[in-house]
């Protein structure tokens, strides 16, 4: 009798062949939703003017913070990181002026914009690396390098109209 015709040869291994795929299926999966159900933010910058009720203000910073993941994010910070040097701080916490909102939990495809006056930023506008966010878990969200040279303009712009 030949080894390959008894049905049970055949049955262990088609059951190896299925117990296989369903593993590697299992596998890929996982990692597949581990990579897309993950948080993810994206932070935009510019200068803008609010109007709050009779109030205009002029040239104000302001970020806005977008969840285009498919999580729940909690962002927790913004701050601005300058170039290094010996005696400067590595970067300066951003206190925004509607604080009264942040901390703040954002549900997927929510965004929310902080903002403050940037008329303290137009002379250190050559020292600015980067613009970054902080989650809950401290994970740093920068903004895109893209915006810094749109800000820049902006900025340059917003210091021309204010200076007489």
């Amino acid at each position: 009798m030949d080894f390959f015709q008894t049905n049970s040869v055949w049955i262990s291994i088609w059951s190896f062949i299925i117990s296989l795929t369903t593993i590697i299926w299992t596998i890929a999966w996982s990692v597949f939703i581990h990579f897309s159900e993950r948080p993810r933010l994206r932070v935009e910058f510019n200068i803008r003017d609010f109007i709050q009720g009779e109030i205009r203000k002029k040239n104000y910073l302001a970020i806005t913070v977008i969840n285009t993941g498919k999580t729940p994010v909690f962002v927790r910070s913004a701050h601005i990181s300058f170039k290094k040097k010996k005696q400067e701080p590595p970067h300066l916490l951003l206190i925004p002026e509607n604080t009264y909102e942040f901390p703040k939990m954002l549900e997927p495809t929510a965004y929310t914009v902080m903002y403050l006056s940037a008329e303290s930023l137009l002379k250190e506008i050559r020292k600015i690396d980067k613009l970054v966010v902080v989650d809950g878990t401290g994970k740093n969200w920068p903004a895109s390098v893209l915006n810094k040279k749109t800000f820049e303009k902006e900025l340059g712009a917003a210091k021309k109209r204010t200076t007489p």
